[in-house]
């Protein structure tokens, strides 16, 4: 039986549902690989508990911390660039169809 009160951290349901549900196991072992390939059950538990108190800093890969990186603005730059075109393209139009 379920000791806890409702309204409590962990409930009952809540941990069947992780446990019966195929697609939690399923990302589980995704995290796994991932984990034994980048440092093992410590590292998980070491990154886990500082994105538990906020700082997901460390949560950052390097190559996302380079200068690259920062000017490809973090994958965002063909947004940027087609947004850019498209008002270039929208000003081209108006300057020339008057």
């Amino acid at each position: 039986g379920t000791t806890r009160p409702p309204g409590c951290w962990v409930q009952a349901s809540d941990v069947l549902e992780v446990v019966t549900n195929k697609t939690y196991a399923a990302k589980a072992r995704r995290l796994s690989r991932l984990f034994k390939h980048f440092g093992g059950v410590g590292k998980a538990a070491d990154l886990l508990e500082l994105a538990a108190g906020g700082d997901l800093e460390a949560m950052r890969l390097p190559t996302e911390r380079s200068w690259a990186a920062f000017f490809r603005l973090g994958g965002y730059e063909a947004l940027i660039i087609a947004a850019l075109a498209v008002r270039v393209a929208a000003w081209l139009a108006a300057a020339f169809c008057r």
